[in-house]
């Protein structure tokens, strides 16, 4: 006796992966009517990260494995993707997730014995900065009992005066101004030790900046250690107050 229903299952015509089922056939007219894409044969169980696929000649159902929708990345480039296509990963992707310092070492990501190198490379540009930032400051000193501007400025200013005196005397009435916007008369003698001061203070001040950047990068240059680079504070050492 013929039963009135036949099981089946719904195939992916592109992928085989049995996507549904089991559905009913019905036998009508002396025959079973049963849509295209499908298989009458129980497939296979689901089986987590496996995709079941019919065989192409139907004879039955396989495992596939089934990476689809998870993250991977390119061992060489460490670049990211998600995957779209059933089957094993290609040997040049893994799940595993590299670190912004790893290279793919026999079967997982290492740190990668250049990497300390790259990150003290940049904490000397930042040292760099520091350096350049302190060389714009404005710098204050003092000459006669008076505290003077010499920052880049002041300089230029200056040195442009002192131009202007080797080649004649100065203009009538001719002052400089403190740092407290005090007009000082001057000769010419007097703008010159003034400039001289000025220059001095510079040149200490300067040297400070330039002694203090070489320290810096010496003492980076003998950390061992990525996490010890990223916490190393670029500037002036702090000063302990006791008491």
């Amino acid at each position: 006796m013929i039963t009135n229903t036949k099981p089946y299952w719904s195939v992916d015509p592109f992928t085989r992966e049995i996507i549904s089922g089991p559905h009913s056939g019905q036998f009508r007219g002396g025959s079973w009517h049963i849509p295209a894409n499908t298989i009458t044969d129980e497939p296979l169980p689901d089986k987590a990260g496996f995709a079941v696929l019919a065989l192409l000649d139907d004879t039955g159902t396989e495992y596939v494995e089934d990476h689809r929708g998870k993250a991977v990345y390119n061992k060489q480039t460490k670049q990211r993707q998600e995957v779209t296509e059933l089957g094993p990963l290609p040997d040049a992707l893994t799940e595993q997730a590299p670190g912004p310092d790893d290279i793919w070492g026999t079967s997982s990501w290492k740190l990668d014995p250049a990497a300390i190198d790259r990150h003290k490379a940049t904490k000397a540009a930042e040292i760099n900065l520091w350096r350049d930032q302190q060389e714009r400051e404005n710098l204050s000193f003092e000459h006669a009992g008076v505290r003077w501007d010499g920052g880049m400025e002041s300089k230029s200013r200056m040195d442009e005066t002192l131009a202007l005196s080797a080649i004649g005397p100065l203009p009538p009435g001719f002052f400089w101004t403190t740092a407290s916007n005090i007009d000082v008369p001057m000769d010419g003698a007097a703008l010159q030790n003034l400039g001289n001061a000025m220059a001095a203070a510079r040149g200490e001040r300067g040297f400070e900046i330039h002694a203090r950047q070489r320290q810096m990068k010496a003492e980076v240059d003998l950390l061992t250690t990525i996490e010890a680079v990223h916490a190393y504070t670029v500037g002036w050492p702090e000063v302990s107050h006791a008491g």
